[in-house]
C-alpha cells in the first residue's frame, strides 16, 4: 500500500505543476504530450529496451488509448477550466467508478469493508469539493470524465499485470498512448521554454517515478483499494494551494481529510 501513498503524494502536486505551466504559454496538449513522451522514454530506458510489448493485446491498447491518454487529456483540460482542488478531488471520485468496473468484469467482488471505504472517500471527496466554491461546469465535466478513464485505466492495469512485468506495461502504454496524441499535440503547439522545462520535470516526477510507484501497488493491492488511495492527493493538492495561495483551510476540508484517511485505513486492515 506505501508505493499506491507515496504516489498519491505526488499525484496531488500535478495540478498546482500544470498551472504554472499554463501560466507560462504552454497549451494543456503540449503538456500532456512531453509528459507521455518522457514516461515512455525513461520507462524504455529504465528497461533497457525500446521495444514495446509482444503481446499488444485488446486490453493493452483500451489500456493505452481510452484508459490513459485520454486520462491525461481530461484531466489536464478539467485543470485548464477549473481550480486544481476540484480537479483533483472530481477525480478522486475514480474509485466509484473502478468499484462498479471491477464488479462488472468480474475483476473484483467488494466485501463490506470496502463498500464503507469507497462510501468514506466519496462522503470526503464530496465534503472538500464544496468546501470550495467557483468551480467551472465544464472543467467539472472533464474532471468526471478523468475520473472514469482513471477507473478503466487501473482496472485494465491491474489484469495486465497478471501477465506482464509492470515496466513492460508502462511502457507500451506510454508509448502508445503518445503517439496517439501526437497528432494533436501538433496542432495545437503552444510552448514556451519555461513551460517546456515544466512539463519535462513533470514527465520524470508526476509520470515516471509516480507511475512507476503505483503500478508497483496496484500489482500487490486490487483496484478498488488503489483508487482510494489515490484519494489522498487532493488533499495534498488542497493544502498545497493553502499554503501558496495563502488560503484558509474550512473545517469542512478537515473532515473530508479525515474521511479519506480513513478510506485507505479501511482498505490496509
Amino acid at each position: 500500500m506505501l508505493p499506491l501513498i507515496l504516489a498519491a503524494l505526488i499525484w496531488g502536486t500535478t495540478p498546482i505543476a500544470a498551472k504554472l505551466a499554463y501560466a507560462q504559454g504552454t497549451s494543456p496538449l503540449v503538456v500532456v504530450e512531453v509528459r507521455l513522451a518522457t514516461g515512455a522514454l525513461l520507462f524504455a530506458l529504465y528497461l533497457r529496451s525500446f521495444r514495446v510489448s509482444r503481446l499488444v493485446s485488446r486490453e493493452l491498447l483500451t489500456l493505452a488509448v481510452f484508459g490513459l491518454a485520454a486520462n491525461f487529456l481530461t484531466y489536464h483540460l478539467a485543470v485548464r477550466y477549473t481550480s486544481a482542488a476540484a480537479a483533483q478531488v472530481l477525480e478522486s471520485t475514480s474509485v466509484a467508478f473502478a468499484a462498479l468496473l471491477a464488479f462488472l468484469l468480474r475483476e473484483e467482488m467488494p466485501g463490506r469493508r470496502r463498500l464503507l471505504a469507497v462510501m468514506a472517500s466519496l462522503a470526503g471527496s464530496a465534503l472538500i469539493f464544496y468546501s470550495h466554491a467557483g468551480i467551472s461546469l465544464l472543467g467539472d465535466a472533464l474532471a468526471l470524465l478523468a475520473a472514469l478513464t482513471w477507473a478503466l485505466f487501473t482496472v485494465l492495469a491491474s489484469r495486465l499485470l497478471a501477465q506482464q512485468r509492470e515496466e513492460e506495461v508502462l511502457l507500451s502504454a506510454f508509448g502508445i498512448a503518445a503517439l496517439a496524441l501526437l497528432p494533436f499535440a501538433s496542432v495545437s503547439a503552444a510552448i514556451s521554454l519555461s513551460g517546456a522545462v515544466i512539463a519535462l520535470a513533470m514527465g520524470v516526477v508526476h509520470t515516471f517515478l509516480a507511475y512507476l510507484l503505483y503500478f508497483r501497488g496496484i500489482a500487490e493491492a486490487k483496484p478498488i483499494a488503489a483508487t482510494i488511495a489515490f484519494a489522498l492527493s487532493p488533499v495534498v493538492a488542497i493544502a498545497l494551494s493553502a499554503l501558496v495561495l495563502r488560503e484558509a483551510l474550512s473545517s469542512a476540508f478537515f473532515a473530508g481529510a479525515a474521511l479519506i484517511l480513513a478510506g485507505i485505513a479501511l482498505v490496509r486492515r
